[in-house]
């Protein structure tokens, strides 16, 4: 069992690996912007909807983005692949279309931004470094050593059920999100996830425990159905498909474990009632969703985990800048 501590003090974040395709992320980008600067002169700051006079904004934009954040979240290395990067980028252009009518010049820009940066993208994804930094490579540490192989054996029958279902075909593959130009769904599901990922885990032995397994069956379910419109072919498909699993991985033999909860608040930047809001929600998290932060934690904001003894995790929110605390809050909220 585990008790979690959460505080706030601390310093900036620290890289976390796969340096290499960082530094391709930022140079590409830099050259982007340099190459349209007239087009990209819109899009370095957030937008100011109370000096612009637009307070539907908020109302309309649900994710909004621009380069000058997705500069510095490069620079503190808080990104956790390259589609979380690629995202943000097709969400600057996304949100201006979106808001601003096509006869109107941020439109336009924005439009001209999009088309130039396909071919930027897809010259990245051929890229080696960026390829190891993709979603579907980047298994998440899991912790102390594999599975027994009976609970292993016992995963992928519960898997191979749901694979067997007909209609789980549209989440054996990981969402081409940006050939489908939805540019907002990494960032509506929060988490990235499918089936033939899961598998690949499960063969790799990066899951240590079988409820790190069904929390990533559940996310794949749940992407699904968050995205997508309720009775909808696609949402009804993912609620068969997670009946089936469901009723498959109550036959695994091992139970979660239960993890209590200590919570300590004390903070600057963030303002301190955000922070505690924060801190309640990780207080009445069930262990499966415990364990589904601990990962994204790992993944995306690891110099906020510390493990001062085998019983106890800290989370030091301090640690996180306002966009990195946004982030983390939106996927406490989605679970």
């Amino acid at each position: 069992q585990y008790q979690r501590r959460v505080r706030g003090r601390g310093t900036s974040a620290m890289p976390g690996g796969h340096q290499k395709a960082i530094d391709i992320c930022k140079k590409e980008l830099n050259a982007f912007l340099k190459k349209h600067q007239k087009e990209c002169v819109w899009f370095h700051e957030p937008v100011d909807h109370v000096q612009l006079g637009i307070p539907q904004y908020p109302e309309i934009i649900r994710f909004p983005m621009d380069f000058g954040t997705i500069s510095r979240r490069l620079n503190k290395a808080e990104f956790a692949h390259f589609d979380d990067f690629a995202s943000d980028v097709t969400l600057v252009f996304a949100n201006a279309i979106l808001f601003n009518p096509p006869d109107h010049e941020v439109h336009q820009c924005a439009a001209v931004l999009k088309n130039a940066f396909v071919d930027v993208y897809y010259r990245m994804v051929d890229n080696k470094d960026i390829q190891e930094w993709r979603y579907p490579n980047m298994a998440p540490p899991r912790g102390s050593g594999p599975m027994p192989e009976e609970e292993v054996v016992q995963c992928k029958q519960a898997l191979t059920a749901v694979l067997n279902i007909h209609d789980s075909e549209a989440f054996r593959a990981p969402v081409g999100w940006f050939d489908h130009d939805i540019a907002q769904y990494p960032r509506e599901v929060g988490r990235l996830m499918d089936l033939g990922t899961v598998g690949k885990w499960l063969k790799m032995n990066a899951y240590s425990r079988p409820e790190q397994f069904a929390t990533d069956m559940r996310q794949v379910f749940k992407n699904a159905t968050k995205f997508n419109q309720e009775g909808s072919p696609i949402y009804q498909a993912a609620r068969l498909c997670e009946r089936t699993f469901e009723a498959e991985f109550a036959k695994v033999s091992s139970a979660p474990t239960p993890m209590a909860v200590e919570v300590k608040v004390e903070g600057e930047g963030v303002p301190v009632e955000e922070i505690n809001g924060l801190a309640a929600k990780v207080h009445k998290m069930s262990s499966n969703d415990l364990i589904r932060l601990v990962d994204e934690i790992k993944a995306k904001y690891p110099n906020i985990l510390s493990q001062p003894g085998d019983d106890e995790l800290e989370l030091d929110l301090d640690l996180l800048d306002r966009v990195s605390f946004t982030g983390l809050n939106q996927f406490v909220a989605s679970l």
